[in-house]
């Protein structure tokens, strides 16, 4: 009977777990550690802005002023933050600045008169907010009664023109209804003497050469007003 060699034994055993530790390391190398998540991050689908359409607003009614405002010479601007809703009407109306003598009110009550066309997303009417302002900027005519100072031309260079290139029915004049401003700028409202098309841009220079000290309204602030003046050629 003979006796196994368990040195051999050893030997073997040994080797063949060896190899099977092998195997297993290079199996784990190639997969991942589990308990460990590993993101895959994405580029996000470009956004197709055809497929979004803003609101559109087809009417925005003016805000009138109030008598107190006027007599008391109120300018300036109030912001809202108009709620626009899908079915075409307006919701809330919220006011992020204001002004006195009841022109909020007025801004607010002009806001919920806007017609639009709702905002839409792949062709469905969504609702959206949006910022609408409205400007509050008082002139008058130079004669006015509110007008304590009137406005004061100091120099009105005349037009490069000549009295050929006139039609006959001016009459070698050309009267323009004029806005002064109360940042000592003027500019043309109407041209109430036809002329040609060609000479628009050298009124506009000349007018905007005007240089004027602007009227006073009765509140002791400076006022802007219209003023028709005349050419003479």
């Amino acid at each position: 009977m003979r006796i196994p060699c368990f040195a051999g034994l050893c030997r073997v055993a040994v080797t063949i777990a060896f190899c099977a530790f092998t195997a297993v390391s290079v199996s784990a190398q190639g997969e991942e550690p589990k308990g460990r998540v590993i993101s895959q991050e994405r580029a996000p689908a470009p956004s197709n802005s055809a497929n979004i359409k803003e609101v559109a607003i087809t009417d925005k009614p003016r805000a009138g002023y109030t008598e107190t405002a006027k007599h008391n010479g109120i300018e300036g601007s109030v912001r809202l933050r108009v709620e626009f809703l899908a079915d075409g009407t307006i919701g809330e109306v919220v006011p992020l600045s204001d002004l006195p003598y009841g022109l909020t009110e007025k801004a607010i009550a002009a806001a919920k008169q806007i017609r639009f066309v709702p905002k839409s997303f792949h062709g469905k009417p969504v609702d959206s907010t949006t910022t609408v302002e409205y400007t509050f900027s008082l002139y008058y005519e130079d004669e006015d009664a509110e007008i304590t100072s009137k406005v004061d031309i100091t120099r009105m260079p005349k037009p490069e023109i000549l009295a050929s290139e006139l039609p006959a029915s001016a009459n070698r004049k050309i009267q323009l209804k004029v806005f002064f401003g109360t940042n000592g700028k003027a500019a043309i409202v109407n041209t109430l003497t036809p002329v040609p098309r060609e000479l628009q841009d050298r009124l506009r220079e000349a007018v905007e050469g005007i240089r004027f000290r602007p009227a006073v309204h009765r509140s002791g602030k400076r006022s802007g007003v219209t003023k028709v003046i005349v050419y003479e050629f």
